[in-house]
């Protein structure tokens, strides 16, 4: 059912499983968690052989997640990483077994 947040022109349809990841971008089984969690809408069974959720739902479960903080953690950003056996090799040191 669409809300006050829709456009006009909006036409709800029917969202198959196949088409969910490129929607909503979790894998089938990270989908299945949410749904069996209680946070993500069920599946529906619309006729004998379709089963998906409405568009709009994905949409509202959509906007009622909260934005991920990819910000990196203390002491992690910025860093230089220093290389391992700062000494100098010898040109084809790697090469000999």
């Amino acid at each position: 059912m669409p809300d006050s947040t829709m456009p006009d022109n909006f036409v709800d349809r029917v969202v198959r499983p196949r088409e969910l990841g490129a929607i909503d971008g979790l894998s089938r089984s990270a989908r299945r968690r949410e749904q069996l969690a209680g946070r993500y809408p069920p599946f529906k069974q619309f006729s004998q052989h379709c089963v998906g959720v409405l568009l709009s739902e994905v949409l509202q479960w959509m906007r009622t997640r909260p934005l991920a903080d990819n910000r990196p953690g203390p002491g992690r950003g910025g860093k230089k990483t220093t290389a391992i056996g700062k000494g100098k090799r010898k040109p084809g040191a790697l090469l000999k077994r």
